[in-house]
């Protein structure tokens, strides 16, 4: 039996690209909420704003929004990782007070 590892992997990956959400172009507020994990209500408001840039009115309740917009959006709203110094923290004194009567 033959067995071409490196063609199986390239057809595992025409599959993921196939379906990857990046292959879609313009996006309604029910695609915008699963994207986010938002309700399509929030969805909808946020496209509203205008936080996504462009908007496209499909009907005067359905609006789309672009690709752009959407990539625009999520770098807009990344945020790089702290990184904390490498330095040691001083030791935190406790003082013990007498409470008084208990």
């Amino acid at each position: 039996m033959d067995f071409n590892l490196e063609e199986y992997i390239r057809a595992i990956v025409r599959e993921c690209i196939a379906e990857g959400p990046e292959m879609k172009t313009r996006f309604t507020a029910e695609d915008i909420a699963q994207r986010f994990g938002w309700s399509p209500a929030n969805a909808r408001r946020v496209i509203n704003n205008g936080s996504f840039g462009e908007v496209i009115a499909a009907s005067p309740k359905h609006k789309v929004v672009t690709l752009q917009g959407v990539l625009e959006f999520e770098r807009s709203r990344t945020v790089k990782a702290l990184t904390h110094s490498k330095r040691e923290t001083g030791r935190r004194t406790v003082i013990h007070k007498n409470p008084g009567r208990i």
